[in-house]
């Protein structure tokens, strides 16, 4: 009888753990998606967020001692291989919960993605991984929570999980992924992904969706919240001050800036915020920096922030305080600045739970490129929250910078929780891209060019992805450049935490002005016939393209080649170009080489030329001028025929590609 009455027992107590532990359903983590509001409050105590990537492995730590540190192999790089009902599978993710996938990333997504929930041996999603981004499989994988801007593929529809998910993909030979998720206190309460719950939450889910679409139309004034109108004319030297009184939180801040040079105006003025009884600012930073795009005005929106087509620039992080808040805009710079806007609060109870918001900028320039090196975006300490960076290069080269790696280091670990496969993929584009691009998460609103050269600026603000710390957290990006050369690095950080934290220094005036950039040239080789104005007249498998060549150097002629991707051994490109006179030529190629390049016969008119080539090579270079030898052209159209035989035994990727950067014909001697 008394065994019977302890079974009793602990079967109420268990009930009633299970009652009162924390929850988590696919409704709670829509809404997190564009909930400002929480992330100003502590995170549950063992809750974190980490990242599986296709990082370098040999990237590694041994007896305290990094080793290959700067490996940039990050491509194709899985957990294990799975042998799966005759299949290959390759594991990208194995999370054991409770937990929740909040992010999936590919610079190049291919093969069957698989996600097993809770140990199923069925799939709950199971689809061609490319097809997820492009809309055609519709609701939930539809813009903005899925999709692919300046190359990059990102989904951010959540996937909840009870105690594992595992993330593969079958086919998956040379893909850079990463698979971003949080992890909750043991003993939460978690509804595992399924479609039912998918249907049972559409509308709030395509609710969230528009919001996303449109940050700034879509924002609100909280109920209770009062509005403190901003009419500021600042001369060289002075400044302006709002004090607010608390307890209440800041929920905007708008401002539209007007100078007469205001890319230098906006480097020139500083935004700072101090609050209750502190001595030292919170937020320090220049007025445009803070907003997530510099140097310069640079249109854009996200959720949290970002820059009007009007002029406005505003902000909608939430900013909690308990007795007072000092807000004051300096202008340092040589000429006056006017500021119009408005400043909204919202009374509220003060407790502990409440964090304080930081923002807070530092740049360095000269950066040698060489040797490689770690460069800190932000610095927190204390119990907190990592929400965002925006990150500003100036690149004086014509060479890709951005290989750089993201590196996130959660109360001191040794070895980062999070560890990226470049920067462009950090926040979320791939391969370079230098299109601008605006989204709720992450942006980049200005990417000069042509190609990699000039002016950057990107953003990624973390709001289902924030990244939860109880002592400490830093976030390194790697200089990682293709050129030894000298570039200059801004970074704004963007956290929330207990204790206030000041900056670490107040940059001068000096060194926070833009890098000046040299005028730029493109060479482009004399009488040569470019292969991206060459005619296509067929191609027998892959796509044919042109790719902007700035990002590898100043080799390319017109700084473009023609780019055949996708291809397979047996694939034939035929391209066509004209002679004026019919005769004996010398045939001149100039291509390109690089990891992911096959090996090729050519021919001109059916009768080939040369010997097989291969195009492999550890790293992007240029073949320059190769001579094929004599052949006989006819007057008009010749034709080029490229046929793929092969691919070097060290290639990966997709392991065939063929880049033509120019052909010329010479009269024969």
């Amino acid at each position: 009888m008394r065994a019977l009455r302890f079974a009793v027992l602990c079967v109420v107590v268990a009930t009633a753990q299970a009652l009162s532990a924390p929850s988590i359903t696919l409704s709670d983590l829509l809404r997190q998606m564009v909930d400002l509001e929480a992330l100003s409050i502590k995170a549950p105590s063992g809750e974190r967020c980490l990242q599986a990537s296709s990082y370098d492995r040999a990237s590694r730590i041994v007896d305290g001692r990094k080793v290959d540190w700067f490996a940039n192999g990050d491509a194709g790089q899985y957990i294990r291989v799975d042998e799966r009902n005759g299949r290959r599978e390759m594991v990208m993710a194995d999370i054991q919960g409770p937990g929740a996938i909040v992010r999936i990333w590919s610079a190049n997504p291919k093969g069957i993605l698989r996600i097993y929930i809770d140990g199923a041996e069925k799939p709950v999603i199971e689809r061609e991984f490319a097809k997820l981004f492009d809309g055609s499989q519709g609701y939930p994988f539809v813009p903005p929570l899925a999709g692919i801007r300046s190359s990059g593929a990102n989904i951010y529809f959540p996937i909840p999980f009870a105690r594992r998910a595992l993330v593969t993909v079958e086919g998956g030979e040379g893909m850079y992924y990463h698979v971003t998720y949080r992890l909750y206190p043991p003993g939460t309460q978690v509804e595992s992904f399924s479609w039912e719950a998918v249907e049972r939450t559409r509308a709030l889910g395509e609710q969230v969706a528009r919001r996303l679409s449109k940050p700034y139309e879509t924002w609100r004034v909280p109920a209770g919240a009062r509005t403190q109108n901003i009419r500021w004319s600042i001369p060289p030297g002075g400044s302006q001050v709002l004090t607010l009184q608390g307890p209440a939180r800041i929920v905007a801040i708008e401002m539209k800036p007007e100078a007469k040079d205001l890319q230098k105006m906006l480097r020139a003025a500083v935004l700072e915020i101090t609050w209750d009884d502190s001595m030292l600012p919170s937020v320090w930073s220049p007025l445009g920096d803070f907003f997530g795009t510099g140097p310069g005005f640079n249109a854009y929106q996200a959720l949290p922030c970002g820059m009007l087509a009007n002029g406005t620039m505003y902000s909608h992080w939430v900013m909690p305080f308990a007795r007072r808040a000092v807000l004051r805009v300096r202008n340092e710079g040589d000429e006056p600045l006017v500021l119009t806007g408005r400043v909204v609060v919202q009374p509220i109870r003060w407790s502990d739970r409440w964090l304080y918001f930081h923002a807070q900028w530092h740049g360095k320039y000269p950066i040698s490129t060489r040797p490689m090196r770690d460069w800190t975006m932000a610095e927190a300490e204390g119990r907190g929250r990592f929400v965002g960076v925006a990150l500003s290069v100036a690149n004086p080269v014509r060479v890709w910078w951005g290989e750089g790696d993201e590196k996130f280091y959660v109360d001191g670990e040794e070895f980062p929780s999070t560890f990226g496969t470049g920067t462009e993929d950090f926040f979320g584009y791939a391969w370079g891209n230098p299109t601008p691009f605006t989204h709720a998460y992450h942006n980049q609103p200005r990417a000069d060019g042509p190609g990699s050269f000039g002016h950057v600026s990107n953003n990624r603000f973390f709001i289902i992805d924030n990244v939860p710390f109880e002592r400490s957290f830093r976030a390194d990006i790697e200089v990682w450049h293709w050129a030894e050369t000298e570039v200059g690095y801004g970074a704004t950080g963007y956290w929330y935490t207990t204790p206030q934290q000041a900056p670490g220094a107040f940059p001068s005036l000096r060194e926070r002005q833009p890098m000046q950039l040299p005028e730029l040239r493109i060479y482009r080789e004399p009488d040569a016939i470019e292969g991206e104005e060459m005619t296509v007249l067929r191609h027998a498998g892959g796509n044919v393209t042109i790719q902007d060549m700035l990002g590898f150097g100043d080799a390319w002629s017109a700084a473009k080649h023609l780019w055949w991707t996708g291809a397979k051994p047996g694939d034939v490109l035929e391209l066509g170009f004209n002679v004026p006179k019919a005769g004996t030529y010398e045939l001149i190629l100039a291509m390109t080489k690089a990891v992911d390049y096959g090996q090729f016969r050519l021919s001109v008119n059916g009768t080939p030329v040369g010997d097989v080539i291969d195009l492999f090579n550890n790293g992007v270079v240029h073949t320059g001028k190769i001579s094929f030898g004599k052949v006989n052209l006819k007057q008009g159209q010749n034709v080029l025929r490229v046929e793929v035989v092969g691919t070097n035994p060290a290639s990966t990727g997709d392991r065939y590609m063929f880049g033509l950067d120019f052909i010329k014909i010479v009269p024969a001697q």
